[in-house]
């Protein structure tokens, strides 16, 4: 903290009184030394250098219009507002009316509340520090500010006490808000109802909550170890989270969202909680995803890795291209409570599953189960095209439901299936096979291999894998293009490789076309859906080497992927160079 001492006082400006006008360097430094306030329709503006000082028990009152303008020379620091040595109680500056301020570059250094903002006003600030034990408060005795719009671009926001709102808007942009060392109940930002947060490329220490969140491309850390939570709250109809990171901590739940759409890219380290309808696509979620309180039309959780899934009265649920792995103690299994209709496709499942649904529809799915005490007891359901497995040889698999919806299924380690309601009565259709489904292990990806019984072995009715073939059983299909291995290139010279694969984040691409060099190229990547996730940047060039006999030839080229916002899975790596076609299969592991 900036303090003013006594041999400072030589060249000074003691202020009291109404003010305004503006104040310049040449009176540096600014003392307030008794009561002082900018009055109704006049303007203090504070020019780029000056320094202020107030007494103590001292503060400025705001009923008209204070503007600071640093002009950036010292970044975060221009125009300092503090208190003089030895001073523990100030006013702090106070805002009144339905006015408006602005700041530019500015620093405000004291040992309690910083700014009061009274209902309604707006106060913009750009490139301001405030370090303080209460950065912003309001005048009630709640300390609540109630219907204000507060714009914070570039900021430096932190002190002990979170910040609390109440109706009106908080927009914040690239700044960062910090709790400090305070009691870690307090949130670094909260709202309550009402309140509109736009927060974008913002770190927070501590949590961010409100009616309607609305949070792109933000980070939030735990204060300290004793920090129970952190609750980054994208609530509110019309709330979002996208491309964010959230810490985990050793109290569970991260985020507590009431009609969250949608939540996505988003990568949060433990447990998420949501209360109403919600989307979440393409995350990485390191606890379970729950959902216990208002009930819900529909959740759709895609593409998304998960450590459990424990959802309670909600009509529809849709998991589509999932990882749900619940190998720690501590995590939930799947657990479903007055469920009416839940859709599992394509998804990676190592978990015990419990649905209390009306009806379940298993689709393409691998599962896996750990131990033989692990089975699958449920009433009501369709499985089709599915994989399971025991690690752990022996035990009994139970598929509730009707036994003519439980075809061309793939069971293996087993000592008993039994399918249908009447566990002595039936046995599996015929269509189901019992046998080895021979997979291979991309980090956390089981793949069929080339010698698996289940490739062209799924449901004829359905629509054909992307490579044209018969439906294969299980998660993932065998990519056979016409029956060609994917590494193997189709014509002399025309080569693609990937390294490293599996990958964690960075994938290098290279490339060779050999006599295809002035055909028309492009790379493209694609995830087992067929949407296309990255496309280089057209058009390609490659670099000319000369051979032996003088014929134009491509040396080895490559191109860089950064999947950092993609999700784990496979993904089918494809270069085209005129008519000519090379695919490879590539596995994103986290």
């Amino acid at each position: 903290m900036m303090m003013l001492t006594g041999q400072a006082f030589a060249d000074t400006t003691f202020v009291s009184g109404a003010v305004s006008g503006e104040w310049t360097r040449e009176g540096n430094p600014y003392i307030v030394v008794d009561s002082t306030w900018v009055p109704p329709n006049q303007r203090l503006v504070m020019k780029d250098g000056i320094r202020v000082f107030f007494s103590e028990r001292q503060g400025l009152y705001v009923f008209g219009t204070l503007n600071v303008e640093g002009d950036g020379n010292y970044h975060l620091g221009d125009i300092r507002i503090s208190v003089i040595e030895g001073v523990e109680d100030w006013m702090g500056l106070r805002f009144y009316g339905r006015g408006s301020s602005n700041w530019f570059f500015a620093r405000i250094d004291c040992p309690d509340t910083a700014i009061f903002i009274d209902n309604g006003y707006r106060l913009n600030m750009s490139y301001v520090r405030i370090d303080a034990f209460r950065s912003i408060r309001g005048f009630q005795d709640d300390r609540i500010i109630r219907n204000c719009i507060i714009d914070f671009l570039k900021c430096n926001i932190s002190g002990g006490m979170g910040i609390t709102f109440s109706g009106g808007r908080v927009n914040a942009s690239h700044t960062l808000i910090s709790m400090g060392d305070g009691e870690p109940s307090e949130a670094a930002v909260w709202a309550g109802e009402g309140t509109v947060f736009n927060f974008f490329g913002c770190e927070v220490f501590g949590s961010l909550g409100g009616t309607t969140s609305i949070i792109d491309s933000c980070y939030f850390f735990r204060t300290s170890p004793n920090y129970e939570r952190v609750s980054a709250g994208a609530s509110g109809e019309g709330g979002s989270m996208r491309r964010t990171y959230v810490e985990g901590t050793s109290g569970g739940g991260v985020i507590r969202g009431d009609y969250v759409t949608p939540f996505e890219n988003n990568i949060v380290m433990e447990s998420c909680g949501f209360s109403g309808n919600a989307r979440i696509l393409n995350c990485e979620i390191g606890g379970d995803i729950n959902h216990n309180g208002r009930h819900a039309n529909k959740i759709t959780i895609q593409n998304t890795s998960i450590g459990g899934l424990s959802l309670t009265d909600v009509d529809t649920v849709i998991i589509d291209s999932c990882i749900i792995d619940v190998s720690l103690p501590h995590l939930q299994q799947i657990y479903f409570r007055d469920v009416q209709f839940a859709f599992f496709t394509r998804n990676i499942i190592k978990s015990k599953v419990s649905l209390g649904s009306i009806r379940n529809y298993f689709d393409h799915n691998t599962i896996i189960f750990e131990a033989p005490s692990w089975d699958l007891i449920q009433g009501g359901a369709v499985w089709t095209n599915n994989i399971f497995i025991i690690n752990q040889a022996g035990g009994q698999l139970r598929l509730g439901g009707e036994i003519d919806l439980q075809k061309y299924n793939c069971f293996w380690g087993f000592d008993e299936v039994w399918a249908g309601d009447d566990i002595e009565d039936h046995e599996p259709d015929a269509t189901n096979i019992f046998a080895n489904p021979i997979i291979e292990w991309f980090g956390p990806v089981p793949m069929l291999s080339a010698e698996s019984p289940c490739i062209d072995q799924g449901d004829p009715s359905y629509a054909h894998d992307r490579d044209g073939t018969r439906s294969d059983i299980g998660a993932i299909y065998f990519h056979q293009e016409s029956s060609i291995p994917l590494d193997q290139p189709l014509v002399s010279n025309f080569q693609l490789s990937a390294f490293p694969n599996p990958f964690n984040a960075m994938l290098t691409i290279s490339f060779m076309v050999g006599a295809l060099r002035e055909a028309p190229l492009r790379l493209a990547i694609y995830d087992l859906s067929g949407r296309e996730v990255f496309s280089a940047a057209a058009p390609l060039r490659v670099a000319e080497s000369k051979t032996a006999d003088h014929r134009g030839s491509a040396e080895e080229n490559s191109v860089v992927w950064d999947a950092s916002t993609i999700p784990a899975g496979v993904y089918l790596v494809r270069l085209e160079a005129g008519a000519e076609v090379v695919t490879k299969k590539v596995v994103l592991v986290r």
